[in-house]
């Protein structure tokens, strides 16, 4: 994937997804990386590493781009009669 833009604009660009309270990381008991990955995106673009930030900034802009997908249940599908 060739992303367009720098990283400070796709950063922009899903920064009301976060500050809407959408964007979920683990719990950092189970996940203990996500404090320094929170501190990384706290610092950029000012900070010595931002290759986390840039790589969550596409991961979430291409989810965003793919239209959600039909759901299907199986009660829509089939006429389920009591037993």
């Amino acid at each position: 994937m060739n992303p367009s833009g720098g990283k400070i604009a796709r950063a922009q660009a899903i920064s009301p997804l976060v500050e809407a309270g959408n964007i979920y990381l683990p719990h950092p008991q189970w996940a203990p990386w996500v404090n320094d990955f929170i501190e990384e995106c706290a610092a950029f673009p000012n900070g010595a590493h931002d290759d986390q930030v840039d790589a969550m900034t596409q991961a979430i802009l291409r989810w965003h781009l793919n239209p959600p997908q039909p759901t299907f249940y199986l009660s829509d599908i089939i006429e389920i009669s009591p037993i």
